[in-house]
């Protein structure tokens, strides 16, 4: 048995193997500053030599500066230390730590009785062992011992039996395109052998293959080809996996393939990383040669693997269960009559020791027409093979938004392919998204209608791209949930001329209209105390809220509600800044000296609130910050700024542009301005700074963006909804 397990990194160290061409002395650290500054300076990097645990028995290290080059011993015996030191050798310290012997790989001790440095060599390999004993070297035993055996990122573990006659091959460089160096002295293969490239830094995922071609560099080490294995019965005598629950990494993926399908372009530049644990990317992609149709936006995942898998050489996959999730988000614009799987990157994430689990990761579109969507879910499937059959069990979660479409499928497809030395064991993909469709109808009166449908569809894949199991039958492929089972529907959503209502009202008397809602802002004096620094004052000032009713003076549940919740979260921000201490506000705590929210329009059941918040970070300035929240007020519940107004973002974005391109032409003391960056303030992490009121659109632009003609952030008309109001007026300061 050749036992291979993940190493934990935080209870393990890599020992680096390095080579003087001068000297003939071997050197290990487990300091890659150390190694680099040597490489630096000629020393010949060997890659791993091998893992040493964080705890247990200590290597001392010492050095001898009296023979030419000097020279290094490490060395687990203190009686050993003190001789050498009693005989004028440094002392450098505890270089390692060894393992138990009874739990340990042995490193392998060899003398030199005609060198004056490079005395001794350490290693994991037997054959190197006996090769240099072969040459006249001494055997002096086991040194101390590393480590392989230990436990897996999420808990598990895994180990595999190669083959008889697989040749491991540990110290080496290269080996990721079909190609190594061979660098520790007896371990060449011969043309036909196979061989495991156990991983090292340079090439983390390893390798396994037979050789097809050996030759001799000017340096005597040997330059060896071979061909990847694609089937774990060229290699393999058995594998045994096992983890759950694995969040991917995103800090240790290596990017494989950034290239979408033959119809799109995009490219992965080879430098990206993702951001916040995010595998992701955004995108343009063209889905035909005029460019009329596209889809553009961003994915990101949080991917989470669990697996459980039983392989042997005879019995093939005698136990697998594949668990693929994790979390999702997607934003779109689509514009396209298509449907296709648009590859948008692939990623290789290594789990120590060889083992690794390729993510391809694919955007679903299919769509009629144009599209604008937020899809954010959850997802965990897992697939069982039971008596040769697939079984699934799904428990995704999906909340989704979808702003206009026609007809619309959008989502992620998100694959894991379980590798050992680069050799597939098993594929599993989960694709999973929101579909849905647009009806939409323009009266003879005007009035545009339109009902929105949505569903949660999840699609489940197993073994469609791995050789051996297509061979044997072993794959599936079905449609475990779609809109005729879908356990997530979104409620049905009446839309007319872009804003959504609680029933539609073409055809009804003005009579029949819907209820009419009224405002009244809860107004009071609130005293507060400031701090700066170790200076501290009271400020008293009008904080408001709003509270809804019906015309009639009545209410309902939702509407009660709604109410409630404004009340308490004016009343969490109240306590917020009464509770606050001096050390609090040191501490750069948010420092909330003024709020002031009260009612700007009511049109039908959408209602927009004004919010007016001056901030404090104990800095020489505070921060001044007005913007807008919408409230569907039939329903209870906050609405997006896109749905309450019927705009999208570029939409807005262009409108505040020509609101500033028309306020400056009458201002023209100004110089420097940026309107794009100026625009970009306008987007906030928890609000936009629009409100609308009964007459305009109106966009909140801070003084610090606006230039020297700006005395104060200048609430701008950039939409006109009367003619009592221009774009680009200016209807209040701050």
């Amino acid at each position: 048995m050749a036992p291979c397990r993940a190493i934990a990194a935080e209870t393990s160290a890599d020992m680096y193997r390095l080579y003087n061409q001068w000297t003939g002395e071997h050197f290990y650290t487990a300091s890659a500053e150390e190694r680099d500054g040597l490489i630096a300076v000629g020393w010949t990097d060997e890659g791993l030599g091998w893992v040493a645990p964080k705890s247990g028995d200590p290597v001392y290290r010492l050095y001898n500066p009296y023979v030419t080059g000097g020279d290094h011993h490490y060395t687990l015996s203190a009686a050993e230390r003190d001789g050498l030191v009693a005989a004028g050798w440094e002392y450098e310290g505890v270089g390692w730590m060894s393992a138990p012997a009874s739990a340990g790989v042995p490193l392998y001790r060899q003398y030199n009785p005609y060198a004056t440095t490079g005395t001794h060599n350490y290693t994991t390999s037997k054959a190197e062992n006996d090769h240099l004993v072969s040459l006249g070297w001494r055997e002096e035993g086991v040194a101390w011992y590393g480590i392989d055996v230990s436990e897996g990122p999420g808990g598990g573990a895994y180990e595999y039996e190669l083959q008889d006659g697989v040749k491991e091959i540990a110290s080496y460089r290269g080996g990721d395109d079909g190609e190594f160096e061979i660098v520790a002295r007896g371990e060449a293969p011969k043309v036909g052998d196979k061989v495991a490239l156990l991983p090292t830094e340079e090439n983390p995922l390893g390798g396994a293959g037979t050789v097809t071609s050996v030759s001799y560099t000017a340096h005597g080490t040997s330059s060896v080809k071979f061909e990847q294995a694609s089937d774990p019965s060229e290699i393999f005598e058995s594998i045994s996996m096992s983890d759950r629950g694995v969040e991917v990494d995103s800090s240790t993926i290596i990017i494989t393939e950034g290239q979408a399908s033959p119809s799109s372009r995009i490219s992965v530049d080879d430098t990206w990383r993702p951001e916040e644990g995010s595998i992701g990317k955004e995108f343009d992609i063209p889905l035909d040669d005029d460019g009329s149709s596209y889809v553009r936006g961003g994915i990101s995942v949080s991917p989470v693997v669990g697996y459980d898998v039983e392989w042997t050489l005879f019995g093939g996959l005698e136990h697998c269960e594949v668990s693929v999730g994790g979390d999702v988000e997607i934003g779109a614009e689509v514009c396209a009559r298509a449907e296709e799987d648009v590859k948008i990157l692939e990623v290789s994430a290594p789990f120590f020791m060889g083992f690794s689990i390729d993510i391809p990761l694919y955007l679903h579109v299919e769509a009629d027409g144009s599209i604008s969507v937020n899809v954010a879910y959850e997802m965990m499937t897992t697939m069982r093979l039971v008596d040769d059959e697939w079984v699934v069990e799904d428990t995704s979660d999906l909340d989704a938004e979808l702003k206009a479409a026609v007809h619309v499928r959008l989502g992620a497809k998100v694959g894991a392919e379980l590798k050992l030395l680069q050799i597939q064991l098993v594929d599993a993909a989960v694709g999973a998204g929101v579909g849905g469709s647009f009806v939409a109808t323009t009266h003879e009166t005007g009035l545009t209608c339109a009902d929105l449908s949505a569903f949660m569809y999840v699609n489940v894949e197993v073994g469609t791209g791995t050789d051996y199991l297509i061979d044997l039958g072993w794959t599936f492929s079905k449609d475990v949930i779609d809109e005729s089972n879908s356990p997530f529907k979104l409620p049905p959503t009446h839309l007319e001329n872009g804003v959504q209502v609680s029933e539609c009202t073409y055809g009804k008397d003005p009579g029949e209209e819907g209820p009419t809602y009224v405002t009244r802002d809860v107004v009071q004096d609130r005293t507060v105390t400031a701090y700066q620094g170790s200076y501290s004052w009271e400020e008293t000032r009008e904080w408001a809220y709003p509270q809804f009713a019906l015309s009639d003076g009545g209410s309902t549940a939702v509407l009660d509600q709604l109410n409630s919740s404004l009340r308490s979260s004016f009343e969490a921000r109240l306590d917020s800044q009464m509770s606050m201490t001096m050390e609090d506000a040191m501490s750069g705590a948010e420092q909330i000296l003024h709020c002031y929210d009260t009612t700007a329009s009511i049109e039908g059941p959408v209602a927009c609130v004004r919010l007016d918040r001056d901030l404090f970070y104990g800095g020489a300035h505070g921060t001044r910050v007005v913007g807008g929240k919408f409230y569907d007020l039939a329903a209870g519940e906050e609405m997006s700024t896109y749905d309450a107004l019927g705009m999208t973002e570029a939409e807005i974005r262009d409108a505040a542009r020509d609101g500033l391109q028309a306020y400056f032409s009458e201002h023209t003391n100004v110089y420097g301005v940026d309107y794009d960056d100026a625009i970009d303030y306008l987007f906030l992490d928890d609000m936009i700074a629009v409100y609308r009121t009964e007459d305009a659109v109106v966009a909140c632009f801070v003084e610090g963006v606006l230039g020297p003609v700006a005395n104060g952030g200048q609430e701008i008309v950039i939409k006109a909804l009367t003619d009592r109001v221009s774009v680009g007026d200016v209807i209040g300061v701050y």
